[in-house]
C-alpha cells in the first residue's frame, strides 16, 4: 500500500478527527508494536495524530488530488505475490534492507 511520509506540521485535520481509532497488535519482532489508525465511520486508514515524533503516515488512497510525489522504492519485496513482476527500475528493499536503511538514518540524525 503506497503511503507518504509527512511533517506534523504540514498536515490538518479539517473534520472527523474524533472519528479516529486505533488498533495496537501485539508486538511480534521488535519494538515499535503494529498500530494501526482508521475512520471509525468508513474504515479508511488515516494518519494516527496521537503518535510521537515528527513525521506521519498518510495513506496515498485517501487523498482528494494527486500530491505532485511518485514512488522513490519499494518496500518489504519478499512480501509480495509470487504472480506479480515488479517492472520498474526503482530500488527495491526486503525487512533487513529497510532495518538497515532506517538504522542508518537515524545514526546519521543523531550525528547532527
Amino acid at each position: 500500500m503506497p503511503w507518504l511520509g509527512v511533517l506534523r506540521e504540514d498536515l490538518r485535520f479539517l473534520q472527523g478527527e474524533e472519528l479516529i481509532r486505533s488498533y495496537e497488535a501485539p508486538l511480534r519482532d521488535k519494538p515499535p508494536p503494529y498500530r494501526a489508525s482508521f475512520c471509525a465511520r468508513c474504515g479508511s486508514p488515516v494518519p494516527d495524530p496521537g503518535v510521537e515524533g515528527s513525521w506521519l503516515e498518510v495513506h496515498a488512497g485517501v487523498l482528494d488530488d494527486d500530491p505532485g510525489l511518485r514512488p522513490e522504492r519499494h518496500i518489504l519485496v519478499e512480501a509480495k505475490s509470487p504472480w506479480f513482476t515488479i517492472s520498474d527500475a526503482l530500488p527495491q528493499f526486503d525487512r533487513p534492507a529497510i532495518d538497515a536503511l532506517r538504522d542508518s538514518e537515524v545514526s546519521a540524525a543523531e550525528k547532527r
